[in-house]
């Protein structure tokens, strides 16, 4: 019910009351006929407390135009309840207040000394047996010039008294089930809590989506009996934010030998998924360089969201896949050209080839050569050398392809003798560089002449062969023939040999 302002006398200025609302309801119902104020606002800074006081804020702008002496509220208090200070705010001046029980608050030299709009705020305190909602009626008078000083004014508040809500205290806090990367704090159930009153705990910003880990979160209780008790910041709930779980599945990869274990192929999330804005980074790899079939693949994951790494929010499963293949790579192994003369022997090493299309690193150290023409017995001409059965200790990744070179066996030919009579000496020119080419060419005459055997087993013919010093990268070999009665044989030999 309204309560009406005895009329009274004026105490330095003009009575004025003012009808409080909590929680800033804004004063806005006086007609323009209340000459001198146009707006008023007054709010509560919260909820009461039994045996605390509580700050009201108010503010209110008033026609300059109007010669105004003096402005006054007045407010009435519950039982018990007290007004025990007014100041200024925001450079307004302070008012005076007056009737500590049924508060008074006077602005007065308003023309003089206030300037529109001025703020206020009114201090209160609850008695220690306060308890649910409590409310408060005021009214305004203003005192324009010319006024009867015994007679200012009066103008009532709203016809709604401000209601003051009893604050409520948590007496424990709830707990909070875990969540899962991904879900927001509304999939989170609080259970356990209780307060001063009957009411409910609920997360105050329940879209959160935190990251894994453990997430402090805001709670609020709201009063089962709203109309009596306010509505409070409960405190902080731990929540565990658990890690999402995917799974990672590599992809098929086929490729030529490259001396690596990396793969093309790109992995997929195959169960689970990522939160909006997350973007997976996927790779995988063989488990060997090695060529081969059903080789294993290997996946590797990275999640980030705008360049910053979050992989802890996820618990990631990679699973590997075993039907990778790594092809052979193509080479080419080809024999090195070769000559020889007549009546030599060929041994060959093994190292005499080149290869192409090696990988850096990777060698082949020996093939196994072969060639005809590599005998002491084969005659002039071209023959192939064959390569085959490469080594090497990274051979078994390549697919060699071998190539044949040319051995040419060149005839022993004697390009010019001189005859110094017999007994005497026969030089022959060829082509030695040392004393192990003397039975190359004793055996080169004795197969021509096909006498099949050594040539001091010729009838009646004794010869010897002597290296004389190299001349132009060719040794010159002279025959020594002792006896005269031998000499048509050799010349048929030295003939033969020419041919």
């Amino acid at each position: 019910m309204k309560t009406t302002l005895p009329k009274r006398k004026k105490r330095g200025g003009v009575l004025a009351g003012l009808h409080v609302f909590l929680f800033g309801m804004l004063f806005c119902g006086f007609s323009s006929a209340v000459a001198g104020i146009t707006a008023l606002n007054l709010s509560s800074s919260g909820p009461y407390t039994p045996g605390s006081d509580l700050t009201v804020n108010g503010s209110f702008q008033f026609d300059t135009n109007q010669d105004l002496i003096s402005l006054e509220f007045a407010f009435y208090l519950p039982s018990g309840w007290t007004a025990i200070g007014a100041t200024g705010v925001d450079g307004s001046p302070a008012p005076d207040i007056t009737e500590v029980g049924n508060g008074v608050i006077t602005y007065t030299g308003l023309n003089d000394l206030l300037q529109s709009p001025i703020a206020f705020t009114l201090t209160l305190h609850a008695p220690p047996g306060a308890t649910g909602s409590q409310s408060i009626s005021s009214e305004v008078g203003y005192w324009p010039t010319n006024t009867d000083e015994q007679n200012p004014i009066w103008v009532a508040g709203s016809p709604d008294p401000l209601i003051l809500l009893e604050t409520t205290t948590v007496v424990t806090m709830p707990i909070a089930s875990a969540i899962t990367y991904g879900q927001t704090l509304a999939n989170s159930t609080l259970s356990g809590g209780t307060g001063s009153v009957a009411g409910v705990f609920t997360f105050t910003t329940p879209s959160t989506a935190p990251t894994a880990g453990v997430c402090s979160a805001a709670v609020t209780f709201t009063p089962t009996d709203t109309n009596n008790y306010a509505t409070i910041a409960a405190g902080i709930v731990a929540v565990t934010v658990t890690p999402r779980p995917i799974t990672v599945t590599a992809a098929n990869n086929v490729k030529v030998y490259d001396g690596t274990t990396s793969a093309t192929g790109m992995p997929t999330v195959t169960s689970g998924s990522l939160i909006n804005g997350d973007a997976g980074t996927f790779s995988e790899t063989y488990d060997s360089k090695t060529q081969g079939s059903g080789k294993t693949l290997t996946p590797a994951a990275a999640i980030s969201n705008a360049g910053v790494d979050v992989s802890a929010n996820y618990n990631i499963t990679l699973t590997p896949i075993t039907t990778g293949v790594i092809t052979k790579r193509p080479i080419t192994v080809t024999a090195n050209n070769r000559s020889k003369y007549y009546a030599e022997t060929v041994t060959f090493l093994g190292t005499e080839f080149t290869t192409n299309g090696l990988l850096n690193g990777d060698t082949v150290t020996s093939v196994v050569l072969a060639s005809a023409g590599a005998t002491n017995t084969a005659t002039p001409g071209t023959y192939s050398i064959t390569a085959s059965n490469a080594q090497g200790p990274d051979i078994d990744n390549y697919a060699a392809t071998y190539l044949p070179g040319t051995l040419t066996v060149n005839p022993i030919v004697i390009t010019n003798f001189v005859y110094q009579g017999f007994p005497g000496w026969i030089e022959i020119l060829y082509p030695a560089v040392s004393t192990n080419d003397i039975p190359k060419l004793s055996y080169g005459i004795e197969q021509s002449l096909g006498l099949g055997g050594p040539w001091t087993n010729a009838p009646g013919c004794t010869v010897t062969f002597e290296l004389l010093t190299p001349a132009d990268g060719r040794g010159q070999i002279r025959a020594y023939v002792p006896t005269p009665t031998n000499k048509v044989m050799f010349y048929r030999a030295i003939a033969l040999l020419q041919q």
